[in-house]
């Protein structure tokens, strides 16, 4: 899972600000991946926002004077079902990892979405779920073990024996099940 720069930027709390903002990085084709905007105190507000191009972003958010941070997150891919999630956080919290907040963001190209942890230790929780994605490719069935990161290697072609273990094949063909990419399952 990769450790990402998120920018957080202090608005003033009124109309077009946002806009304003977000045209100023559509003009120079960057992209919001992920945006989470929250108020801080009267008549401001925080924004979020994973960009696809950060060095970009930073020479806009520049030029726009714009009152922002820069900050290491992690994000991550999970598979989208019933206690996904409650086991990422339970991993980061065994290790002491405390999430001050969390989103949901776009991958550019296939539209996978993927979370954000706002943690201390962005590297450390980027570590956790990387362990949890190389113990669970030693398991019967890798296909719903698998990340969607471009630089893991494609799943290995299952045995029949494990894909009908496997809780994702569903009748797939074990040509196209074999090429299939899944976020990564925490389950143990």
């Amino acid at each position: 899972m990769p450790v990402t720069k998120e920018f957080t930027i202090r608005l003033e709390d009124r109309p077009g600000t946002l806009g304003k903002l977000c045209q100023a990085l559509a003009d120079q084709n960057v992209k919001i991946l992920a945006f989470q905007s929250i108020p801080i105190e009267k008549g401001k507000s925080a924004v979020h926002l994973v960009l696809d191009y950060p060095p970009l972003a930073k020479t806009i958010l520049d030029g726009q004077r714009a009152d922002y941070t820069e900050t290491k997150v992690a994000q991550v891919k999970l598979i989208h079902r019933p206690g996904e999630l409650a086991r990422a956080a339970s991993r980061l919290g065994e290790a002491g990892i405390n999430i001050d907040y969390g989103y949901c963001g776009v991958e550019p190209g296939t539209n996978a979405t993927f979370l954000i942890f706002g943690v201390a230790e962005a590297g450390k929780a980027v570590n956790i779920f990387d362990q949890a994605a190389a113990n669970a490719t030693t398991r019967n069935c890798d296909c719903t073990l698998l990340t969607t990161l471009t630089s893991r290697k494609e799943a290995p072609a299952h045995s029949r024996a494990s894909m009908r273990r496997c809780r994702s094949f569903s009748g797939m063909n074990q040509s196209r099940h074999s090429r299939r990419r899944l976020p990564i399952s925490l389950s143990q």
